[in-house]
Parts: structure tokens; C-alpha cells; sequence
């Protein structure tokens, strides 16, 4: 099997997700994974965002919102929020080096302005830091010319960046654990 889209439909949070980590831990990492989620009858919009950010973080490769009439025509307007979330962007190829770091990073710092500060905004200096240390790495990737460069020094740079994110992702867990309930 190459995908599997599942039908984890549910107006709640427990029952999509348990879905999805059943899902992740059968497949372990052999196939392309999406989970469906409601976006019908009377599911808050709180809790569909946290139905595709919670199968995300139990490794999700995306998410599919059922049906696409209720998502246009739901009186929490789905449509609109989806549309400025987290899946909303076109990636940048993984080739284009430092262009790729940066577009990562600048989808973070949007997902902080327009998603997790709608669904945590208690969290405003944690999400400051963060913003911070990624405008940081963004400027070094603007400044690296990766498509000049010999394979050397694009080597370097990568290697680079790629302690960076991981210091940014240490700062996240290291404050995520200080602050976050996992469900």
C-alpha cells in the first residue's frame, strides 16, 4: 500500500486522534498517511483545527477535512480559516538550500501569527522566543547565496543550518514540555 486516506470523522478530539496513532504505529513509516477529519454538523472550529494539529503531531502526513460543501458552507466559515492555516502554502523544493530553510521557517512564524496564536495565545513570549531564533536562521539563509556556491561551502551552510533547527526545535520541546499537555 503507497497511501491511505483514513475516514476518522468524529465531533471531538479523542476519537481522531487515537485513530491516527493507531494508524502511524501500522504503517511505521511505510506509506503516506492522511487522516480525514469532520468538518460537518456541529464541530467547532476549535476543535478541527486541533483534530489536523493533533494527527500532525501523532505523524500525520496531512489531513483531510470531509465534506468540502460543509467546509464553504459551515457557519463558522471553515473554509477562510483553513485557507490562511497551516497546510495553505506551497512548499519550496528540498534542492533550493537555503531558500528551502527559510521558507520552513517563514511558514513557522506565519503558523505562530495565524494558527497557534489563535489556539494558545497564552503562550505569547514562548511564541515571541521562538519567532526571534527563526528570523535569525531566515537571515542567515537570505544572506547565504546557495546558488553560487561550490558544493563545499553549500555542505557547510546546510550542515549549519541544520544545527540551528535543531536548537530551535530543543527550545520548542524544552518550553513545550514546561508549558503543553500532550492529550
Amino acid at each position: 500500500m503507497d497511501e491511505i486516506f483514513s475516514m476518522s470523522y468524529g465531533a471531538d478530539l479523542s476519537y481522531p486522534v487515537n485513530n491516527a496513532k493507531a494508524f502511524i504505529k501500522a504503517i511505521d513509516g511505510k506509506c503516506f498517511y492522511s487522516i480525514g477529519v469532520c468538518a460537518f454538523d456541529n464541530t467547532a472550529a476549535k476543535i478541527l483545527v486541533e483534530q489536523i494539529y493533533y494527527a500532525k503531531l501523532a505523524g500525520a502526513n496531512g489531513s483531510n477535512p470531509f465534506s468540502w460543501g460543509s467546509l464553504v458552507a459551515h457557519k463558522e466559515n471553515y473554509y477562510d480559516a483553513l485557507r490562511a492555516g497551516v497546510y495553505s502554502r506551497i512548499p519550496v523544493k528540498q534542492s533550493k538550500g537555503s531558500k528551502t530553510v527559510a521558507a520552513g521557517l517563514g511558514d513557522l512564524i506565519y503558523n505562530i501569527d495565524n494558527v497557534y496564536s489563535y489556539l494558545k495565545p497564552e503562550y505569547t513570549d514562548y511564541y515571541a522566543k521562538l519567532k526571534s531564533e527563526a528570523h535569525i536562521i531566515i537571515d542567515a539563509a537570505d544572506a547565504f547565496d546557495y546558488e553560487s556556491a561550490n558544493d563545499a561551502d553549500k555542505l557547510a551552510y546546510c550542515n549549519s543550518a541544520i544545527k540551528e533547527i535543531e536548537s530551535l526545535t530543543r527550545l520548542q520541546r524544552q518550553l513545550t514540555n514546561l508549558h503543553l499537555k500532550p492529550l
